[in-house]
């Protein structure tokens, strides 16, 4: 299939899809470098230690790297407390060390595994790390965790728009619009859930709401000298929507409402992903009660991929993974 450029991604199109080289290019010209929005825990239920929360008023203020050599003696010396790892995870991400962010999220979810404890916060800044890293389909299970664990994070369901947005299919693209309306509804006002809702549009071939949607983000964008030139991309793309012809691709995608998706008490995981041609189904699996405290080994945690026959209203996954999947390597 023809390759395109659509979110600054080479994508394969779908066969139905008729766009135009401009409008292909849309979220390559509009997407911002950086629009991952981040979860703090500033109010927590215990007295914070006082070399963290020094080193959090260092963050605060915009010295990073004194609060992440605070932060990393603070782990030195309490190796079993999952606080100091996510504020070590935060001043690396600020610091542009995506990997190490990673490592110091990761060991903050293996700690909590153990004492069973959880935070939305640290699922959502974990997931933000990941996508720097391009690693998707794990950022999109740890979005998918900070919802489950608080429902009402807003920040939560617009990362998790995003990074499907970058899944560029039209399953994932169909549920990120429905993510963003959520964070919408739970209050988060930020200009890109337009611009991500157009993208969305595009996805799935829905050239008039996609050139809705750039209208309603148009009118975020000031209307000056500085912004000129994006306002200019912005009028270009929406005159190419309206003057495309749009075709339908309702037969290649099961509305959103029809999926249900069966989720085990034992084996926390998501869907993450489905090829409905090819019925393969992409999860995401962690098992806190793994003998190696939930590490992603692939033993009953990590990313599969799955053959799941006559999904299109419901795809239902055995509790026990092992030996079911084909584990993606990340």
């Amino acid at each position: 299939m023809k390759k395109v450029i659509l979110a600054g991604l080479v994508i394969a199109q779908v066969s139905t899809c008729s766009l135009s080289a401009s409008a292909h290019g849309l979220a390559g010209r509009l997407l911002p470098k950086s629009d991952l929005l981040c979860s703090s825990k500033a109010d927590t239920v215990f007295q914070m230690p006082e070399s963290l929360a020094e080193g959090q008023k260092l963050l605060g203020s915009g010295q990073a790297p004194k609060a992440a050599k605070m932060f990393q003696s603070y782990v030195s010396e309490h190796d079993a407390d999952s606080e100091g790892y996510f504020w070590l995870g935060t001043a690396l991400n600020e610091l542009g060390d995506a990997k190490g962010s990673v490592n110091a999220f990761g060991q903050a979810v293996t700690i909590n595994n153990r004492t069973g404890a959880d935070s939305a916060q640290l699922r959502v800044n974990f997931g933000n790390s990941l996508m720097v890293l391009e690693r998707v389909d794990e950022a999109l299970f740890q979005y998918h965790k900070a919802i489950s664990i608080d429902p009402g994070e807003a920040r939560a369901y617009f990362n998790l728009a995003r990074a499907q947005i970058k899944k560029e299919s039209p399953v994932t693209a169909q549920a990120a619009l429905v993510n963003l309306h959520k964070a919408e509804a739970l209050g988060l006002t930020h200009p890109d859930i337009y611009r991500y809702s157009a993208m969305s549009y595009i996805i799935l071939s829905e050239n008039g709401k996609a050139a809705d949607a750039l209208k309603q983000y148009l009118q975020q964008v000031p209307n000056d000298k500085a912004d000129s030139g994006l306002r200019k991309t912005i009028e270009e793309t929406i005159s190419e929507l309206v003057t495309t012809k749009e075709e339908t691709m309702e037969h290649l995608v099961t509305p959103i409402d029809r999926r249900q998706y069966t989720l085990s008490p034992e084996i926390s995981y998501a869907v993450l992903d489905m090829d409905e041609s090819n019925k393969v189904v992409t999860i995401g699996a962690e098992d806190a009660r793994d003998p190696d405290d939930g590490a992603q080994d692939g033993n009953n945690d990590g990313i599969f991929q799955m053959s799941s026959i006559g999904f299109e209203t419901q795809v239902s996954i055995h509790p026990k993974l092992v030996g079911l999947g084909k584990k993606v390597e990340q």
